[in-house]
């Protein structure tokens, strides 16, 4: 047996001119200022206005951004057809991952990691294992990127280490509907926080007030919910609370879900802090 990681992107060049993939004739016509690059030191002068954005710019990035995935497929291709002239496929667990989201105009600019709305924190995870999940199974609750070594260690028949704090996945994947709802953490800075549980978004900064926002009606977070005082926004806080106090020692594996906490961790309280 073996284990491959693939990191295809670089922050130096998220996007970038890819021939056969990138629109040529935008890129032949484009007369801007940005070059055939596009990584975080460009993304910080764009949201800081040294560089300003036009019609012209935005459609270049677009074209990057569309030749970019389209590299990126052709790719993940070439892998899964090698996996199949290896004939290992089936049995061959394939998952794709992405550590950010990526702002694109939504609130007028563009780049990866500079907050923590839904686009930028709303990451798809893809898990192809033709022996053993289910196909086209398409799972909504929670997770987070701690997840995705316990699932894979679960999927090959190994049990995790006790100091993994991710939770294995799996369960989830085969079964979603008998499954507590899950939250999900993001984290900025010391001082930026945000959770999701179900539907809801509640993001969290140092001195202001905390915004919560029900995406199944409002995707692009513009109307955050005037009931702060309600039960989802409690339930939001509660679940902030338990993480934000309790993250460091915190394994979901024994101490379940902050939204859903287990027995043991009443157990594990008590022997760290005597009560």
């Amino acid at each position: 047996s073996f284990f491959i990681t693939v990191s295809p992107w670089t922050r130096h060049a998220y996007f970038q001119v890819r021939e056969g993939f990138t629109d040529a004739a935008v890129v032949k016509g484009y007369r801007g200022e940005l070059g055939p690059r596009l990584g975080a030191a460009t993304f910080a002068k764009l949201r800081n206005e040294e560089l300003r954005i036009r019609s012209r710019d935005r459609e270049y990035i677009e074209a990057l951004v569309r030749g970019e995935a389209a590299f990126q497929d052709k790719l993940l291709g070439e892998l899964i057809t090698k996996l199949q002239e290896l004939e290992i496929h089936d049995k061959t667990l394939l998952v794709v991952v992405g550590a950010s989201g990526a702002e694109m105009f939504q609130r007028g600019g563009v780049g990866v990691g500079h907050s923590l709305h839904h686009e930028m924190t709303s990451v798809p995870m893809l898990f192809v294992y033709p022996d053993g999940f289910p196909k086209g199974v398409r799972v909504e609750t929670g997770s987070e990127i701690i997840d995705v070594a316990p699932t894979i260690l679960s999927a090959a028949g190994y049990s995790s280490p006790t100091f993994m704090k991710g939770g294995d996945l799996m369960g989830v994947i085969k079964s979603e509907f008998l499954s507590a709802p899950r939250a999900s953490f993001s984290r900025k800075n010391a001082f930026e926080h945000s959770i999701k549980l179900g539907s809801y978004h509640l993001m969290r900064s140092l001195g202001e007030e905390d915004r919560v926002f029900d995406l199944s009606t409002d995707l692009l977070e513009r109307n955050p919910i005037k009931d702060t005082q309600g039960p989802v926004v409690s339930a939001l806080r509660d679940a902030m609370a338990f993480h934000a106090r309790y993250a460091k020692r915190w394994r979901k594996a024994r101490h379940g879900l902050p939204s859903n906490q287990s027995e043991t961790f009443a157990e594990d309280s008590k022997f760290w802090w005597g009560k």
